[in-house]
């Protein structure tokens, strides 16, 4: 209590210095925080783009390569909205553009903006700049990759001079807010005429190229103010613009000492009452902060054993993915053979079928011969009989010429010996033709005998082709079935094939999946760390130490 009286009375003699020195620690701390502000919209910019570049999905990469503005955007629009961001462009390795989430019917060549030049030549790269379309910006330009080729540019932007932006910082900061563009007003929160505001003195413009920020004690609407220049540096550290704060001191010193006194009447009032809430928080936050600590053990062991498994199972999956891709080539190359050796059973097929016909037109054909032997030998049997009927004749003629030889003899003279060289004559015909008759005889016999032969051989050569056509209709019909077999078994390989190929691009998608899987453990990993950052900054509050 006499301390509390002691500070009092210093505070009423010195309220003004202490007015005055507040104001500009206050102002101060309001440029701290401005700095962090802009600073924590790069890096939040720069991370998000870092994130969708890094991690695109199959799809987008193939949106890209195909130049699909409208896949592009229908793939990227749902996580635009959370980047709180208010430009996304996708471009190519040329600076034309792809796809513009923020305006879809926006396209042309933008090379011209650092950022997307920087990405481009591979950089990653994030920084505050006045850029040609987006205004006073900050912007990010990620390089969008495919395995190790580059393929394109993801440029995302957040406005720095728009009225959400100065209001958000005037709320942080509790002051006036009104930003410069190159020396040039282009947003304030207490007025849209900018021209009332004017441009940045040259001696303001000078100090702050330097990098060192200007304050300043100055009337703002009849009320003293700290009017605070901070710089803002842009992509090479050169200086593209400034922010300028303006807080206001309170509006008397009776004012500042009447809260003072308030403030330490309260504190007397209240402190007791918040030493015991204190007590009675501690322990429950203290027992709340253990059982964190176990959470964050489990967590760390889970994440642990998540990544462990995640990259066993990405490697599975790359070495499955592997097998399959050679075991269908095996198969492309077994469904070739097969498909010849079906091609090569139906000619053999139609092969056989040809010489089944043809075999049956031998069968007729021996057939015909059989049958034409058949009549030879008919023909020889006639002609057999005619020859003995021949043979027959002579032998009587030859008994009829001796006969007359005989009654020659007996009749005597001229007419007698006549008749008898006649019937010598005779005699010597029917020898004649009883010997022809014979020499035919033996020759017909003989040609008898051969066309038997012929005939026993015909009948024993048509048995042996009918034999050959069973055989020929029972291979052909072998064929057939071989023929369909290796039909059925070309298509069954054939549909091998397309399981095989499913199986391949599941085994694909799988990797894909296992990879994000593991990316996914590391994040969850870093999560992890800076959750026992936390834990141990509470530990910091309630024991005065890390636990």
């Amino acid at each position: 209590m006499i301390a509390a009286i002691i500070f009092i009375v210093v505070a009423l003699i010195s309220s003004n210095k202490v007015l005055n020195d507040n104001s500009i620690e206050v102002s101060e701390s309001i440029e701290q925080t401005v700095q962090t502000a802009v600073e924590n919209w790069r890096v939040s910019t720069f991370a998000y783009a870092q994130i969708i570049a890094d991690y695109p999905v199959e799809k987008k990469i193939e949106a890209i390569q195909n130049r699909d503005a409208d896949m592009i955007i229908e793939l990227s629009e749902e996580i635009f909205k959370f980047t709180d961001c208010d430009a996304m462009t996708y471009t190519d390795m040329e600076g034309n553009v792809l796809a513009r989430v923020h305006n879809r019917n926006n396209t042309g060549n933008i090379i011209s903006s650092l950022a997307i030049a920087d990405a481009i030549k591979g950089q990653s790269v994030s920084y505050v700049y006045p850029t040609l379309n987006s205004g006073f910006s900050i912007t990010a330009g990620v390089p969008i990759m495919d395995g190790n080729t580059q393929i394109g540019v993801l440029f995302l932007s957040k406005r720095i001079d728009q009225t959400a932006t100065v209001n958000e910082m005037k709320q942080m900061t509790g002051s006036e807010i009104v930003i410069f563009q190159e020396g040039e007003p282009v947003i304030a929160s207490y007025t849209e005429d900018m021209e009332s505001i004017g441009s940045l003195p040259d001696d303001i413009k000078a100090t702050l190229n330097t990098g060192n920020s200007v304050i300043k004690t100055d009337n703002f609407e009849k009320t003293s103010a700290v009017w605070r220049y901070t710089p803002i540096k842009g992509r090479n550290g050169e200086i593209v613009g400034a922010i300028l704060t303006i807080h206001t001191n309170t509006s008397g010193s009776w004012v500042m000492i009447m809260w003072i006194c308030l403030f330490f009447a309260v504190c007397l009032i209240i402190t007791p009452i918040v030493i015991i809430n204190v007590r009675r928080i501690a322990i429950p936050l203290t027992k709340a902060t253990e059982s964190l600590h176990r959470v964050i053990n489990e967590i760390t062991s889970s994440a642990n054993q998540f990544k462990d498994s995640s990259a066993n199972l990405a490697d599975g999956s790359n070495k499955q993915a592997a097998s399959i891709e050679e075991t269908s080539a095996t198969m492309n190359e077994t469904t070739s053979m097969i498909s010849q050796n079906a091609e090569n059973t139906r000619q053999a097929t139609k092969l056989a079928q040809k010489s089944q016909e043809e075999a049956s037109n031998g069968k007729v054909k021996m057939q015909e011969m059989v049958d034409s032997m058949n009549q030879l030998k008919e023909s020889s049997d006639t002609i057999s009989k005619i020859i003995k009927t021949i043979d027959d004749i002579a032998f009587q003629t030859n008994l009829l010429a001796i006969n007359a030889t005989v009654e020659a003899a007996r009749a005597g003279g001229d007419a007698g010996r006549s008749f008898a060289v006649v019937a010598e004559e005779v005699r010597n015909l029917a020898k004649k033709s009883a010997e022809a008759a014979a020499n035919t005889t033996d020759i017909i016999d003989k040609n008898i005998y051969l066309t038997n032969s012929g005939r026993e051989i015909s009948t024993e050569v048509a048995k042996v082709l009918e034999s050959i056509m069973s055989e020929i209709h029972n291979l052909s019909k072998i064929i057939s079935e071989i023929s369909t077999a290796s039909e059925e078994q070309a298509n069954g390989v054939k549909q091998i094939n397309i399981a095989l190929s499913q199986m391949e691009k599941t085994t694909q998608s799988n990797a894909a999946i296992s990879e994000e899987s593991a990316s996914a453990a590391n994040m969850l990993d870093s999560l992890t760390e800076d959750l026992q950052n936390v834990n141990e900054a509470i530990d910091l509050v309630i024991y005065g130490v890390k636990k």
